[in-house]
């Protein structure tokens, strides 16, 4: 289980404030690729089709929300132990 960086954190804000507009997805040259935003560098790779960068850009931000929803249950988990609460894993 790893943390969320501030860059990371601020991207997956403007993906719920603005949707598919904020992604990072760039033409060079004729292949596609996306990134880098912030510290954020993106893959290494580019790709034939825009579809393509799009479901990679996709495949991360799942990654993120992921790492998102288990740094809040740890959060939920160390308040629930502060507070004397049942600790038993949810």
């Amino acid at each position: 289980m790893r943390t969320l960086s501030d860059d990371e954190r601020w991207l997956l804000t403007q993906i719920n404030l603005w949707g598919s507009d904020a992604y990072p997805i760039r033409k060079s040259g004729c292949r596609w690729t996306w990134g880098p935003v912030r510290s954020i560098n993106g893959p290494p790779a580019v790709y034939k089709t825009k579809r393509g960068a799009v479901v990679s850009f996709e495949r991360f931000i799942d990654v993120l929300i992921e790492a998102s929803g288990d740094e809040a249950r740890r959060r939920n988990l160390a308040l629930d132990v502060a507070r004397g609460l049942n600790t038993q894993t949810r």
